[in-house]
């Protein structure tokens, strides 16, 4: 599943209010700082997380493989653009 699919499902999600269900192969692990799932169920092959939907969205924007999408989903880390929300200045920029 791309990044973007996991976008759309976990938008999806959200409105709904329910978590979004991820299946994976039996033995892979997920990356590292992913959020813990709810194992829902396994077989030989296969296994069946749910995650909380808003906690992928931010990992997916923290691991910079979406955009930010919402204020469900605030980021815990500092951007590299920053402006001041009154007067919409930049104070920060990563290229220099």
């Amino acid at each position: 599943m791309t990044p973007d699919q996991m976008e759309a499902a976990c938008l999806a999600a959200i409105p709904a209010g329910h978590g979004v269900t991820f299946t994976t192969p039996k033995g892979t692990a997920m990356p590292h700082g992913f959020p813990r799932g709810e194992l829902l169920s396994e077989n030989k092959q296969f296994v069946n997380r749910s995650y909380k939907p808003e906690k992928v969205l931010r990992w997916l924007r923290d691991n910079l493989l979406i955009e930010a999408v919402s204020d469900t989903a605030p980021s815990r880390r500092k951007t590299c653009l920053d402006t001041d929300i009154g007067t919409n200045q930049k104070l920060q920029d990563c290229a220099t």
